[in-house]
């Protein structure tokens, strides 16, 4: 197991997704949507957009893993 988190920030520390991809020069997931936003909009209905904010934040995941890991 990897954890980008504490990697970053160390133990006990937080470091947001957007800011870690902002640190590292990754494309941020946080456009439309942010997941203060996930629970209203499973509550409207709008499970693609969920689906596809979910989908940018494994692939902002990743891309950080990968930078944190030099395979890119």
């Amino acid at each position: 197991v990897y954890d980008t988190m504490v990697q970053f920030s160390g133990v006990g520390n937080r470091i947001s997704l957007d800011k870690l991809c902002m640190a590292l020069g990754v494309p941020t997931s946080k456009d439309d949507m942010d997941g203060s936003m996930v629970g209203q909009a499973v509550a409207e209905g709008r499970i693609a957009e969920v689906a596809a904010y979910c989908e940018k934040d494994v692939m902002a995941t990743k891309a950080v893993f990968d930078r944190m890991t030099f395979a890119s």
